[in-house]
């Protein structure tokens, strides 16, 4: 599998930490709903742009994966793989709904979770200075 790719996993995985995160935070004390409307369009404006590139990074998946019975220990299962089509032209392939190659997608994954990282962080000192109040 090439790195880009590995990286890609890499990056998912951290955009998927940072959603969590987010998550959890905007559910303590139900935070989101004491936010000023501005606050909560703003959160909204960065979840929807981050799952346009999520569902990027689904599309790709579907269209240049394959799906293959792995024989295990205990059984079968069914896992995806990447197709020789994707391992062989990956440098070539559209990752994104703009034609944006493989780094490109990583680059918007990455800041994606930049962004929301620092989304939960103010929304964190929001709910300090709600706490205070």
């Amino acid at each position: 599998m090439p790195h880009e790719f590995q990286e890609v996993d890499r990056e998912t995985q951290g955009l998927a930490d940072a959603l969590k995160l987010l998550a959890h935070t905007l559910e303590e004390d139900n935070i989101i709903v004491q936010a000023r409307p501005e606050v909560q369009q703003s959160v909204y404006i960065i979840l929807a742009s981050a799952q346009l590139t999520l569902k990027d990074v689904e599309l790709t998946l579907d269209q240049y994966s394959v799906i293959k019975k792995v024989q295990t220990s205990t059984g079968f299962v069914v896992q995806k793989f990447w197709s020789d089509v994707a391992i062989e032209s990956y440098r070539i392939l559209a990752f994104t709904r703009n034609g944006g190659d493989v780094n490109a997608l990583r680059s918007m994954l990455m800041m994606h979770c930049n962004t929301i990282t620092l989304a939960t962080q103010a929304v964190q000192r929001c709910a300090l200075i709600l706490t205070i109040a």
